[in-house]
């Protein structure tokens, strides 16, 4: 098993790293323009960072384009600039052009000033469906991943520049304060479009830009191959520095890591069981939750020859484990009620039995995890002993669904990433799906044992906190939501440890303020609890969460087929004098998610802030109120 071990060690390297400097990446390449772009594949273009470089790959549509923008406020004196670094590999014979976006009013109604795969430097208009397009005459691209294109507007103009050379000169006639203050990147046609280094500088009314230097026409580029070269890096041509994370990064990228590994290995195990027939000699929910901890223990061994990802797995293993400890103690009340008949375990013992597996594969390693959470001496030793075993049982009866060496017959398994609707997806999404590790993880363990039939892994939304395989159609589902509950379980956790808590209380946002320790008025006493409701109109339906706390915090969900935003305040009611059973109800907002909303597509995306409610509420029962033409519903 030291093979499996390995491989899957080898194949899981880059998740944590993907993971992590995905949106750092993001940052670095777009600047202002990182919140409007996403990282998807909508079936015609594919957005993906590689190289160093942001990408835009249209590989099926050659009269396609794709263009991200952001607003700027109005110039009203001085000077503004935006430039960006831009390469492209044509994907065919017809149209490929990249560059700045500009002047944007819509998506049929733009401007942009270009690059094409010829090397040509061009301005281009798209309105109404029409597409114009204007040459510069004796100006080249270098088309080596060195062009820099800028757009440099005064009050009275706009100019248009490559490698610092003025190519284009707009009169505004009357002000470029007049011109639309939509920026961003746009590409066109078929191929690979990579940017890098967006800015956008401006000045005050008393400086000005220096007047640009160098200049010069480039030759035209010559000859060329069938094959792409290998894309340079932005700018010089040379390999681009690996980002540095910060602390912070490191550690949302371990624990987002390590539950969603945790959560699927699980899933795994019971898959294993039902389609292979693995012999399971406990109960199911206890044997996959063994399966799962045996697993990422051996994966960590199994890059030992690697300090720091040796370390990095330790860890994301370890988080895979804390989240039963941390939402174990949130519901030790409702685990000491819990039906004995529940297949599953309390979430406390859920956790001493993975941790104990976990603990034993490299008892230095996991003492200082095993002192965090008060094992005792004599639980240690029984996990040492006991491991041994098990480990040795796993090993002898995972060899009798292994595939023989040589066998072509039997099952594959495949993973499909639906888009994501939340950061935490889009980064499970990113780490797993858009780095291609999952795709190598799934192969491997389909030619590791031997399947009877496909097995199927996704990755999706969900209107439930959630993972679980079915053998009805042989698939594994994987809901982004429930790595994000887990996720959001050990940062609580964490935070409450820090703060000299046992971990077990779910904290409010860090800027979530307090409101004190005054007493509750009726209204507001009323009001405590967890209220529903949901609304449907044009065919498309939302569903309405409120959670107010009697420490007067709030948390609200509103869910749409395509985006959930999570608002967190304070809240205050008090009870109008009428005798009607009126309450006034007055929300502040203090954080949300997302920042942005966008469409159908995560395209198109606008800066979002929701505004402090106020409200009318009549309360129909005890259970019951009417607001803003809803029932909302306690839930009990």
């Amino acid at each position: 098993m030291t093979f499996f071990a390995r491989f899957l060690s080898i194949c899981l390297m880059p998740f944590f790293f993907a993971a992590n400097v995905a949106q750092a990446d993001i940052n670095s390449n777009l600047g202002p323009l990182a919140d409007a772009v996403t990282l998807e594949n909508d079936g015609t273009w594919e957005t993906t960072l590689r190289d160093g470089w942001f990408n835009m790959i249209n590989t099926s549509a050659p009269d396609g384009y794709l263009a991200y923008n952001v607003e700027q406020p109005p110039l009203t004196g001085g000077e503004r600039e935006t430039s960006v670094n831009v390469y492209l590999q044509p994907g065919g014979s017809g149209m490929a052009m990249a560059g700045i976006l500009l002047n944007y009013l819509a998506e049929d109604n733009f401007m942009g000033f270009v690059i094409d795969k010829d090397g040509h430097v061009s301005a281009i208009t798209i309105k109404d469906g029409t597409f114009d397009k204007t040459d510069a005459d004796n100006v080249r691209a270098r088309l080596d991943g060195s062009d820099v294109l800028k757009v440099r507007e005064t009050m009275d103009q706009v100019l248009f520049y490559l490698n610092d050379e003025e190519v284009f000169n707009l009169d505004q006639n009357g002000g470029a304060a007049d011109f639309n203050l939509h920026y961003g990147i746009v590409a066109l046609g078929m191929g690979r479009f990579a940017f890098d280094g967006f800015h956008v500088t401006q000045t005050g009314g008393g400086s000005s830009f220096p007047a640009p230097g160098g200049g010069g026409s480039f030759p035209a580029p010559g000859g060329g191959t069938s094959a792409p070269a290998p894309i340079p890096a932005p700018g010089s041509g040379t390999p681009a520095p690996a980002p540095q994370l910060s602390p912070e990064q490191v550690y949302q990228g371990e624990v987002i890591l390590g539950t969603t590994l945790g959560i699927f290995f699980h899933e795994f195990g019971h898959a294993l069981i039902g389609e292979t027939h693995l012999p399971a000699t406990g109960p199911e929910e206890d044997v996959a939750d063994e399966f799962s901890a045996i697993v990422l223990g051996w994966i960590a061994q199994g890059s030992g020859s690697n300090p720091a990802l040796s370390k990095v797995f330790a860890d994301t293993a370890e988080y895979a484990s804390l989240f039963w400890f941390y939402a174990g103690v949130q519901s030790m009340d409702t685990d000491l009620a819990q039906s004995w008949q529940d297949e599953h375990a309390p979430g406390l013992k859920r956790f001493r039995n993975s941790f104990c597996m976990l603990y034993a594969s490299n008892p230095q390693q996991y003492e200082d995890l095993a002192q965090k959470v008060g094992f005792e001496t004599a639980t240690e030793q029984r996990c040492v002993d006991d491991y041994a075993k098990r480990s040795a049982a796993w090993n002898t009866i995972l060899s009798t669904v292994q595939r023989q060496q040589g066998s072509t017959g039997g099952g594959t398994i495949s993973v499909r990433f639906e888009q994501p609707s939340t950061d935490t997806g889009r980064a499970v999404k990113a780490l797993l799906g858009d780095s291609g590790d999952m795709a190598r993880v799934a192969n491997f363990l389909g030619q590791m044992f031997a399947w009877p039939r496909d097995l199927t892994i996704v990755f999706k939304d969900c209107q439930d906190v959630n993972a679980w395989y079915s053998p009805d159609d042989a698939s594994i589902t994987m809901c982004y939501q429930m790595t994000e509950f887990a996720s959001q379980v050990i940062f609580d956790g964490d935070q409450q440890l820090a703060n000299g808590g046992t971990g077990g209380a779910t904290t409010p946002a860090p800027t979530t303020p307090q409101a004190g320790n005054r007493a509750l008025t009726d209204a507001e006493k009323f009001l405590v609890g967890t209220w529903t409701a949901s609304a449907t109109q044009n065919g498309v339906t939302a569903q309405f969460i409120a959670i107010y706390a009697d420490d007067l915090s709030y948390q609200a969900e509103e869910r749409y087929p395509n985006i959930t935003v999570d608002t967190v305040g304070t809240w205050a009611a008090d009870v109008q004098t009428d005798g009607s059973n009126v309450i006034t109800l007055e929300n502040t907002v203090v954080d949300w998610q997302p920042k942005q909303i966008c469409d159908a597509n995560n395209r198109n995306c606008q800066p979002f802030t929701p505004e402090a409610g106020r409200a009318q509420i009549t309360a129909t029962s005890q259970n019951t109120v009417e607001a803003d033409g809803l029932t909302w519903t306690r839930q009990q």
